[in-house]
């Protein structure tokens, strides 16, 4: 944890997007990709900072802005290009949404941004919205999801956790390295594999209880839904231990969703009727939405978390609170959400409208002479959210000698599933708009 001096020099994300450098590189970026990096750049100095905060003791806050700001305006060939995403996946394998805001919801949030006037107004907008649709006590929005669990961590003494659920928590913070950097004992429970509550009850029993966090992520979370386990019951069990039941799941879906897309199970509201205390999520997720940390749940534990968030100063930016109040409307009529949501409808597109895309794609890419072979083919498992269930998927894999050429635009950059020799592209996860774009441009670079 930041010693509070250090704390009091680091500028808030509001003051970083105000800062007169940081709004010049607003103008050939959009509004969403500036947040994104100030919102980087604040995460990956804290963590250096945190690492080696002796070293940082006479740096005045304006050299910590200078820093963030070179750490903005640095070129970043990645960032400044659309992202074309044909992976099957809604998330990397390290968890990060690989789909960019939609224009549709780009344009909702503009919007939104004259419907406010002042901060405080946005974030009881947000937190009442989030408070109807997953039916929780209390609420609050942290700046990330890293935040959200150090905000849970910072008040207790214990964690116990399955040994499936120890992985990265992002691309660069392990859950047990943060764990263990919050001052916790920790307490591991069952294999990589298996874990029984039994086993997690009993590990609970080694520390006080009211000091104690039981946490359930993603991996726990699914292996008990496989396996048909009642969770209502099994959680009611760990609530007659004492210790505090934390969730932290794979998606921040704030209630359950409707038919094919049935993901009830690691919804935001299910997991509050199960008896959680807390329950944690990354805002990206299925919603589409910033990648700020949600945390529902009990309100004398959610106050905790409110105030290490606000000491700390690891609340959400402005332009987030807004992205978020979109998406969590859209939320209101989970019946819509097929219409209203461009990456809900990505997820309830019928078999045969993609299996048809994919003969169709295959069919115009062969007609370049520098294209060996493109095919249609079936694909199995697709993994729309890391814990999320499989579906069935149609894709269009390439052969070239050039298949480098297929990524390396300065327009976009294009996500696929690549061997030695091949590439496949996913549809269901590519705009159907995004198709013609894409025979346009591969067939142009291929030629080059």
């Amino acid at each position: 944890m930041l010693p509070k001096e250090l704390i009091d020099k680091l500028p808030s994300m509001d003051d970083l997007l105000e800062h007169p450098q940081v709004r010049s590189v607003a103008q050939s970026l959009t509004s969403s990709a500036v947040a994104t990096r100030a919102r980087e750049a604040i995460a990956h100095l804290t963590k250096e900072v945190s690492r080696q905060a002796d070293q940082w003791q006479e740096t005045s806050s304006s050299e910590f802005i200078d820093r963030l700001v070179g750490l903005i305006r640095q070129p970043e060939g990645s960032s400044r290009r659309s992202i074309i995403n044909g992976t099957g996946k809604l998330h990397s394998d390290a968890g990060r949404l690989t789909h960019p805001f939609p224009d549709l919801l780009k344009n909702a949030i503009i919007r939104q941004s004259n419907s406010f006037t002042n901060p405080q107004e946005l974030t009881a907008e947000v937190c009442s919205l989030l408070k109807d649709l997953t039916t929780a006590e209390q609420v609050i929005v942290a700046s990330d999801y890293i935040s959200a669990h150090a905000a849970v961590f910072a008040d207790y003494e214990s964690i116990v956790l399955a040994r499936m659920d120890v992985g990265n928590l992002d691309e660069q913070t392990r859950l047990l390295d943060l764990a263990e950097r919050s001052g916790l004992r920790i307490l591991e429970a069952g294999t990589a594999t298996e874990i029984a509550t039994e086993e997690l009850i009993k590990a609970a029993a080694e520390s006080p209880s009211e000091k104690t966090i039981v946490y359930l992520g993603p991996e726990s979370i699914k292996y008990f839904v496989d396996q048909k386990i009642d969770l209502i019951s099994e959680f009611k069990e760990f609530k007659k231990s004492g210790a505090r039941l934390v969730v932290a799941l794979a998606d921040s879906a704030p209630c359950d969703l409707p038919g094919s897309m049935g993901i009830s199970y690691s919804s935001m509201q299910s997991a509050c009727k199960f008896c959680a205390d807390i329950v944690m999520a990354c805002g990206d997720g299925l919603t589409g939405g910033p990648a700020v940390g949600l945390l529902v749940g009990e309100s004398k534990a959610i106050s905790a978390c409110k105030d290490h968030l606000k000491q700390n100063r690891h609340l959400p930016a402005n332009f987030d609170l807004m992205a978020l109040s979109v998406i969590l409307r859209l939320f209101q009529n989970v019946e819509q959400l097929p219409f209203s949501h461009p990456l809900m409808s990505l997820l309830d597109t019928p078999i045969d409208n993609i299996r048809l895309r994919a003969e169709r794609f295959a069919t115009l890419l062969r007609a370049s002479e520098v294209i060996h072979s493109a095919e249609a083919v079936e694909i199995d498992g697709v993994c729309f959210a890391k814990g999320l269930r499989s579906t069935m998927s149609w894709g269009v894999e390439i052969q070239s000698n050039n298949l480098a050429k297929l990524f390396d635009t300065e327009e976009f950059q294009v996500l696929g599933n690549q061997k030695e020799d091949s590439l496949t592209l996913d549809l269901r996860t590519i705009f159907p708009r995004e198709d013609q774009l894409l025979l346009d441009r591969f067939c142009a670079k291929v030629s080059d």
